[in-house]
């Protein structure tokens, strides 16, 4: 598996994410639709997992991935986390001009 990266949502910072749980790793792509990544990460005490939350970037075969679901498990003795994170590109609805010019608007060449 290449390197995932991880960026918190307010930092600029890169961490490479080191406690995923290899078999848990799962790349879902459906044509014109989803592209997401799923994987499960247990509690090392590193900054990398302090950085995950909802809304924080994953960056894997240079593709940013944003985390949508974090749901931490804290039965089995050790804390572990289900994380679901979608492409960058199911983002861009998100971004709209407000800005709007009023009348009859002329363009040429």
């Amino acid at each position: 598996m290449d390197k995932l990266l991880v960026k918190a949502h307010n930092d600029s910072r890169k961490i490479p994410l080191n406690c995923i749980i290899n078999k848990s790793f799962y790349e879902h792509w459906q044509s014109n639709s989803t592209w997401e990544l799923q994987l499960t990460v247990y509690n090392d005490g590193s900054v990398a997992y302090g950085s995950l939350s909802v809304e924080a970037s994953l960056y894997w075969n240079n593709q940013e991935f944003i985390i949508k679901q974090f749901t931490p498990d804290y039965s089995s003795g050790v804390t572990t986390a289900a994380i679901v994170a979608t492409h960058v590109y199911a983002e861009i609805s998100r971004i709209r001009q407000y800005n709007t010019k009023a009348g009859t608007l002329t363009y040429s060449v």
